[in-house]
């Protein structure tokens, strides 16, 4: 009935055809590829963002020793690494506490001389004092067994350590105690693995959300292939659990199964399964955590996820409109529910249609940008289709759209998707496209793939500004996450024709990170720029390029966007960040596009087009430190997979489909590491430099 009530209405639509607004300055590209990049758009699976992990993570819970004796946390550790093991403390009341640790044995092991001071780096800082400092204890060659660790404020009482929290993370008035008084990192230099995923995508208020877990043999495999599930090692978990923080801080705990009833795939094989009621949106830490006992003795491991869930009910309608509008094809996919907190949507589409021998053929995917526009007292989304993509398919009515599927534009959540939705042309609008297929199939050059049949017609400004004499380009370097300055300022005689973006200790989303950009250059008043970015920022020029339609287009030069240290396809330790953010009530916290989650997600919406126009840098540590193989970041190495720069992991910083130009060993992600920072690296900013369109 609703789309029969549209097809009434529509039938006499039409408008000269312009680039839609977002909103002021902002103009979407309407995305459009060939059938044989279907593969590349498709929604991905949580298997092929899975978490490898050999620590296990636990929260710290001073509680009150008695007989003025303070307040204490003790906590058994199963090492199973004869090799040795290390233990990391995070707390805002460090200077409070004394540790101690006794062996398998109940000897008391001297821990003043394998202490020292580090740091973990949450953000993309310069500054010393914006990151998390902690207490490292490295013992090599242990005994395999159980140890008892102690953390000990003999002067304080736990509701004393509260205030003392408080004070410390500038949360005064606020209860802190749900996100304890610490956090205990356990690394054993061990093959034991932990491999972790999420059940699913569709985190929307009221799913059952959770995790799959099992353990691996790390020497038997290495070299995980993306996507693909390692050999579960069978009958060696005694114990397994999930652990999930809400967004208010209240915690949730679970049992895992190996029963083959809870989302685990078969009875008794070793991998397990456990989820709960997401009961409210905002971004939860999930945890899971195995225990048990193989021919090393006893193990533990943990893993750590960020789960994004959102407020929406948003849902697709089972038909959409076609509608004629010059030369493009606009579908109209009339939605209903409540909407929610979600204010703008990424929509995508494959195209079918029926061909000359009368099956269905593929015609091209269509993808946007945009907002839930009201026709005919109706909420609806919008995709646009050259019309040349029909011809080229040498394709006609009926037409269908497949893969259908909504996300929100902040997480990349997939709010709903449809296998099939027939697409309604009323007689008017199905005239006027068989008169425009006829025209153009009479033209030449009908299987040519122009650029304004893959993105859309720019704006009537930016097709001037490409005719106008004036001329202002620029060069744009972008910051990473939450950063406190810009780091190529440190580097300025190298840069020529230079703009230093800057949000101080912002946490942004890519696409508000974007958004800011945009306006940026807009008040700038630049005629065409080049990007360059550092971490978030290389991945913003990239978000950028891919989806709005600016200025960043009319560069020209030999590369228009480069970046350095990015991890396009995320990090994994960003679920431990969050914690850490909470713990310390860091402004910034994480950022879901920024897990591997999160990340597999955005890389759904980016174009084979626009990853080969990516010129990527990226680095390392060199060798070295603990057990001998080098860190930027001690911390950083026992959460993410080797090797990394401190804080992103070579296996996930080289784009697919991008331009690899190289990678550096003995640098590090920024200052105060093991390394020289990658941004200080003089030659390879002035090759940047050089060749950067503007």
């Amino acid at each position: 009935m609703l789309c029969s009530a549209w097809l009434l209405v529509l039938v006499s639509v039409t408008q000269a055809w312009e680039t839609p607004q977002l909103r002021s300055g902002l103009y979407p590209k309407m995305l459009a590829g060939a059938p044989e990049e279907f593969a590349r758009h498709t929604l991905p699976s949580p298997l092929s963002a899975a978490v490898a992990s050999d620590v296990a993570t636990f929260a710290v819970l001073l509680a009150d020793a008695g007989r003025g004796m303070g307040s204490a946390w003790k906590k058994s550790l199963l090492v199973d690494s004869p090799n040795g093991f290390s233990i990391t403390v995070f707390s805002p009341v460090h200077k409070a506490l004394h540790y101690s640790l006794t062996d398998p044995s109940g000897k008391s092991v001297d821990l003043a001389p394998v202490t020292s001071q580090s740091f973990f780096p949450g953000y993309d800082t310069t500054e010393a004092q914006n990151h998390v400092n902690a207490t490292v204890f490295v013992l090599p060659n242990m005994p395999v067994g159980e140890y008892e660790f102690t953390a000990r404020a003999k002067d304080f009482t736990a509701a004393e350590i509260a205030r003392l929290m408080a004070h410390e993370t500038g949360a005064r008035g606020k209860d802190r105690s749900l996100f304890g008084h610490g956090m205990l990192v356990l690394y054993c230099h061990s093959s034991n693995r932990i491999f972790t995923h999420v059940n699913t995508y569709n985190t929307k208020i009221g799913a059952q959300v959770g995790l799959v877990a099992q353990m691996y043999d790390s020497s038997e495999h290495p070299q995980l292939v993306r996507g693909q599930r390692p050999p579960a090692l069978k009958d060696i978990v005694l114990e397994a659990r999930l652990e999930a923080i809400f967004p208010d801080g209240r915690r949730v705990e679970e049992r895992m199964h190996d029963d083959g009833l809870h989302g685990d795939l078969e009875a008794n094989d070793g991998v397990f399964a456990g989820s709960f009621a997401a009961a409210e949106a905002g971004e939860y830490s999930v945890q899971a955590l195995l225990k048990g006992f193989d021919n090393n003795g006893p193990f533990i491991r943990t893993s750590e996820h960020i789960v994004p869930v959102v407020n929406s009910d948003l849902t697709l309608a089972p038909a959409a409109i076609g509608t004629m509008d010059e030369d493009m094809l606009v579908l109209s996919i009339p939605v209903q529910g409540e909407l929610g907190s979600v204010t703008q949507y990424r929509t995508y589409a494959q195209v079918w249609g029926r061909g000359v021998n009368g099956t269905t053929v593929p015609v091209a995917w269509v993808s946007a940008f945009g907002n839930v526009v009201t026709v005919v007292g109706h909420n609806a989304l919008r995709l646009s289709l050259n019309t040349s993509w029909i011809a080229r398919a040498d394709a006609t009515e009926p037409f269908v759209l497949r893969d259908v599927y909504v996300q929100d534009t902040t997480s990349f959540v997939p709010l709903d998707s449809a296998v099939q939705i027939p697409l309604q042309l009323s007689a008017g609008h199905s005239w006027a496209l068989r008169k425009r297929l006829q025209s153009l199939r009479r033209s030449k050059g009908v299987n040519n793939i122009s650029k304004e049949m893959r993105q859309g017609r720019p704006p009537a400004h930016l097709r001037l500004r490409n005719t106008t004499t004036s001329s202002n380009p620029k060069l744009v370097l972008l910051h990473g996450y939450c950063a406190d300055k810009n780091p190529w300022q440190l580097t300025a005689e190298v840069w020529t024709d230079a703009l230093y973006f800057l949000r101080a200790n912002q946490g942004m989303a890519h696409d508000e990170f974007a958004q800011h950009v945009l306006e940026f250059t807009a008040a700038q008043q630049l005629t065409s720029y080049g990007l360059i970015g550092h971490s978030q920022g290389g991945i913003v020029s990239l978000h950028i390029l891919n989806y709005y339609h600016s200025e960043l287009d009319l560069a020209t030069g030999p590369r228009k966007i480069q970046s350095v240290g990015s991890p396009y396809m995320g990090n994994s330790a960003a679920g431990f960040g969050l914690k850490l953010a909470d713990l310390f009530n860091l402004g910034c916290g994480a950022n879901t596009d920024l897990t591997l989650d999160g990340a597999a997600l955005w890389l759904s919406g980016i174009t084979e087009e626009s990853a080969a126009q990516t010129n990527i840098y990226t680095s390392q540590y060199d060798k070295g430190g603990l057990f001998g193989e080098g860190w930027c970041n001690m911390l950083a190495n026992s959460l993410m997979h080797l090797p990394n720069d401190g804080a992103t992991e070579l296996d996930y910083a080289v784009l697919p489909g991008g331009v690899h130009r190289g990678n550096t060993v003995g640098q590090c992600h920024i200052q105060d590491m093991n390394w020289p920072a990658v941004f200080l690296d003089v030659s390879r900013n002035t090759e940047m430099n050089n060749l950067a369109a503007r």
